[in-house]
């Protein structure tokens, strides 16, 4: 079953409000409202495609928050290039 979203703000917007992920070459954080009024974050590439979306949160300033702590999270994060059933990464 398909929902219907509300985008609301890019996490990253520039003060005259254009939207990061509209201007981006590489992959942008948005935040969008739900029709269940709950707000996510997701990842999209340059061409506004959804690479990656969060759980819900209450409220946006909320998603935005958990979106900052992930772009923050993901600068430090370790690759791990195929896990097997076993959680084994595969040579």
């Amino acid at each position: 079953m398909a929902t219907a979203t509300k985008h609301v703000a890019a996490a990253n917007s520039s003060p005259n409000g254009t939207s990061f992920a509209a201007r981006a070459t590489s992959p942008a954080f948005r935040i969008y409202q739900d029709n269940a009024a709950g707000y996510h974050w997701e990842i999209v590439d340059r061409s506004g495609q959804s690479l990656v979306q969060s759980g819900g949160f209450d409220s946006q300033d909320e998603a935005k928050d958990a979106a900052r702590s992930m772009q923050q999270g993901a600068r430090s994060a370790q690759f791990e290039p195929i896990v097997g059933e076993g959680g084994e990464s595969s040579p």
